[in-house]
């Protein structure tokens, strides 16, 4: 498992979870959102390679 990469995605979750808390609306909470997403991805096929 890639460490520096779990280290992103918990910084990433934290700032949209801020993000989101002061306005939901705001757009940067949706590319955040797809952010997120990409680097869960990524840490889910490592994983899955690691398998």
């Amino acid at each position: 498992m890639d460490h520096g990469l779990e280290k992103k995605v918990e910084r990433l979750r934290k700032d949209l979870y801020e993000l989101y808390k002061e306005d939901p609306t705001n757009p940067e909470v949706v590319k955040l959102s797809q952010e997120l997403d990409e680097l869960l991805n990524l840490l889910h096929k490592m994983d899955m390679h690691l398998s």
